[in-house]
């Protein structure tokens, strides 16, 4: 998620600025006339060193939420109109895996299955995300049927310190890849801090977009060419407890 959007390991940044600056001149000089007058001489002045400068010292992240072992809660993908055209175009049709549900209002509920996050405050921890962690969605996917061939995306993990989604791939009953980067998790359109809804954490708005491998196969699987890098899937709403 560009956070944005909860995808392992917390990974946090420190600055580090130093600076040194030494400089030195020295010259000197002589002359005598011819007449005998004394010599007069002449010496410019020496520079200093600078004093080091002090190391600035790293920000501390600050903690919004630790969620060490998500228990439950659901990711919703409001599919874009973009893709379900696409889809009607392709003559695909879309099915889904295990407890998954595809709504009469165009959406796909994903149950969580477990995970962990670490939410911090913005601008707290440098350049690196402000959220890290792995939703997973294990068991859960989606199947996209089309010119007598199908292909299953399971297994859903969202990790958000790399802004991905990724699955298990397979075409029929023959697997493609697991873990695969199939979704780009573009979190720069996500609503933070979190809000609260009953018991669970909103995390709210990050888009979710083809990846390029993901593109590249699923052309090539239904003959087609449509589908590129950043195509328009939906976006996500994610409810963690």
């Amino acid at each position: 998620m560009n956070t944005s959007t909860l995808t392992g390991s917390t990974r946090l940044s420190a600055v580090v600025l130093a600076g040194l600056l030494t400089a030195s001149l020295a010259a000197c000089g002589s002359n005598d006339d011819s007449t005998g007058a004394d010599a007069a001489s002449t010496a410019a002045p020496t520079t200093a060193a600078a004093t080091p400068a002090a190391p600035s010292a790293a920000p501390s992240p600050k903690v919004l939420a630790m969620l060490d072992k998500i228990s439950g809660g659901s990711t919703t993908v409001t599919l874009d109109p973009t893709f379900v055209k696409g889809l009607t175009a392709l003559k695909l049709t879309p099915g889904v895996v295990g407890q998954t549900k595809l709504t009469k209002a165009g959406a796909l509920v994903f149950p969580i299955t477990g995970g962990s996050a670490t939410l911090y405050e913005q601008g707290t921890t440098g350049t690196d995300p402000f959220i890290v962690g792995v939703v997973e969605h294990d068991g859960q996917g989606i199947t996209l049927t089309g010119g007598g061939k199908t292909v299953t995306l399971k297994n859903f993990d969202v990790d958000a310190g790399k802004s991905e989604i990724r699955t298990d791939i397979s075409v029929g009953k023959k697997a493609f890849g697991s873990d695969v980067p199939t979704f780009i998790a573009d979190g720069s359109t996500l609503k933070y801090p979190p809000t609260m809804e009953g018991k669970n954490a909103i995390l709210e708005g990050t888009e979710v977009k083809l990846t390029a491998g993901a593109a590249e196969a699923l052309n090539t699987v239904f003959g087609t060419d449509a589908l590129k890098e950043g195509f328009p899937v939906g976006v996500a709403k994610i409810a963690v407890h």
